[in-house]
């Protein structure tokens, strides 16, 4: 067949094979012709356009007019910058400072640039008409973000934020940030009222050169084996690295001051330390971390410090089988001179006198809270008589635990299916308390503390003495202010089983104690001693 056929609306026609064939010629000759000669002609312009920007055009700036050849397109604008000389000034926010304790507004600064933007497209205009006409160089104005009326208006508001401190906290750690003393970190961004927020490089530098180094720590394994005797041996001091995220803490802190949020958490990224332990040691149930007990003592006597390390070391290496009540003074022994202790000061009925063994109680109240955190049940537990504030340094007040030989003990149970192994150590002015075993699932969360009823003394009592100077005055004991506090802790064990626990502990308040030296015969005769004592520490 030498035809070709098409149907159209049902009616068939058609042309030859040979006809069919020289339309196709024709239509692909057309389509390449028509291609050539749109790419001449872009060729053409191009040329064109490349001659127009090599020859240059005139560009004017208020009296100054400079021929700019060749043209970049991309940099045309700064090109205009530099030969024209063409000012800038950057705006500037109104900014509030605190100079000796007085705030002061600084006032904002109106910015102006070149126009860039209408440079380019004045350029663009001239080379799409090949126009030599000079193209007009002009400035923009640039408002800054905040005014000094902004700050005035919303001064009040404002100040209160730089005045209320925030606190940065964790279990072990707490930072306090007033930003009025730090302006350095603040900024201001007005969205419907002016916010406060914390500026990215100066508060990382802070944090980096003050929190970062109490905080960051790297992981230290710990092995455990069979030592001399009933107690075990470790290798490391099983530590946990601990990293402070800045980055999570700035945009936590940021979040904290739109709120008007007054406490936050710190974002410490833990990375569990890993433990080994010898078939013989894992054979008795001890595998794993149960809790870590830690308490610090910064600004202790050397006296309080040498104690609390020769305490630690009783207890290291200690086990405790399943189902044994664990008794902290049976494990500790004679406190005398005999083995070891000094003489510091120690919290009696009749006030706080020096005896062998002082600051034994931050021993007792490390393993406390090691007990606390395992979820282990607590057996017997006495807080002191007054809050003392080595144990507020981590955790807070209302976790202690005080001990006496022969008076008050702390005990707890190793209620778990396996034996739990005690590894105690002191480290600088920090101790620690790390109970391992077999985890069987339970979780332990603690709440608190609550405080209540506080309250103070307000008297002080003088006591005559022949141990000082005629007249000279000595501070035994210091006011404390009285309160109570209130935890909770949660226990979930496998299975779903919960149970709420109250930790309530009460602490009263205590007077100021002074001795004043004098003679036998005054203290005879009853002579009193100055009410009212110029002392100072």
């Amino acid at each position: 067949m030498n035809k070709i056929s098409f149907f159209k609306g049902g009616n068939p026609w058609g042309v030859t094979k040979g006809i069919f064939i020289t339309l196709l010629i024709l239509v692909f000759s057309f389509s390449l012709a028509y291609a050539a000669y749109i790419i001449s002609i872009e060729r053409e312009l191009q040329v064109k356009k490349d001659e127009f920007l090599t020859s240059g055009i005139a560009v004017q700036f208020e009296n100054r007019s400079i021929i700019i050849s060749p043209i970049a397109v991309e940099t045309f604008a700064d090109q205009v910058q530099v030969a024209l000389v063409v000012p800038s000034l950057e705006k500037k926010s109104a900014v509030l400072r605190r100079i000796k304790g007085q705030y002061k507004i600084d006032p904002e600064v109106i910015g102006f640039r070149l126009d860039r933007d209408a440079l380019l497209s004045d350029l663009q205009g001239r080379v799409r008409t090949f126009s030599k006409v000079p193209i007009v160089a002009k400035l923009v104005n640039e408002s800054p973000e905040i005014l000094q009326s902004d700050l005035r208006s919303q001064l009040p508001r404002i100040l209160k934020k730089l005045d209320t401190p925030i606190v940065a906290s964790s279990k072990d750690f707490s930072f306090t940030l007033r930003l009025r003393d730090h302006m350095d970190l603040v900024e201001f961004h007005k969205n419907a009222d002016i916010e406060v927020s914390l500026t990215k490089d100066p508060f990382t530098q802070f944090v980096t050169n003050d929190w970062l180094k109490k905080i960051n720590r790297p992981m230290v394994a710990v092995s455990i084996s069979k030592g001399k005797g009933d107690k075990l041996q470790f290798d490391g001091k099983g530590k946990s690295g601990l990293v402070l995220n800045i980055e999570e803490l700035r945009h936590v802190a940021n979040t904290a001051l739109l709120g008007d949020i007054v406490k936050i958490e710190l974002p410490i990224e833990e990375q569990p330390f890993t433990v080994s332990s010898s078939p013989e040691v894992q054979a008795m149930g001890i595998k794993e971390v149960l809790s870590v007990g830690h308490t610090t003592y910064y600004g202790s006597p050397a006296n309080r410090m040498f104690n609390i390390s020769v305490g630690m070391r009783k207890f290291d290496g200690v086990v405790i089988p399943p189902g044994e009540v664990f008794s902290f003074n049976k494990n500790l022994g004679p406190v005398d001179g005999g083995n070891g202790f000094l003489k510091e000061l120690v919290i009696k009925p009749e006030g706080t006198i020096p005896e062998f063994g002082g600051g034994l109680c931050q021993v007792s109240t490390t393993a406390y809270r090691a007990a606390l955190y395992a979820g282990l049940p607590i057996v017997e537990r006495t807080p002191h008589s007054y809050a003392v504030s080595y144990y507020s340094q981590v955790g807070g007040h209302g976790i202690d635990a005080t001990i006496y030989p022969g008076v008050r003990d702390l005990k707890f149970k190793n209620d778990t299916s396996g034996s739990i192994a005690m590894q105690s150590y002191a480290e600088g002015s920090e101790a620690y308390f790390i109970l391992y075993g077999s985890n069987d699932g339970r979780t332990v969360k603690m709440e608190g503390p609550d405080i209540t009823n506080r309250h103070s003394d307000g008297t002080t009592e003088n006591t005559k003495t022949t141990t000082l100077p005629v007249g000279k005055i000595q501070r035994i004991e210091t006011a404390h202010q009285g309160f109570n506090t209130l935890w909770y802790r949660y226990i979930t064990l496998p299975g779903g089983l919960a149970s709420k626990e109250e930790i309530a502990s009460q602490y009263r308040a205590t007077r100021n104690r002074f001795l004043v030296g004098a003679t036998a015969e005054e203290i005879a005769g009853g002579v009193k001693g100055p009410a009212t004592p110029s002392f100072k520490d």
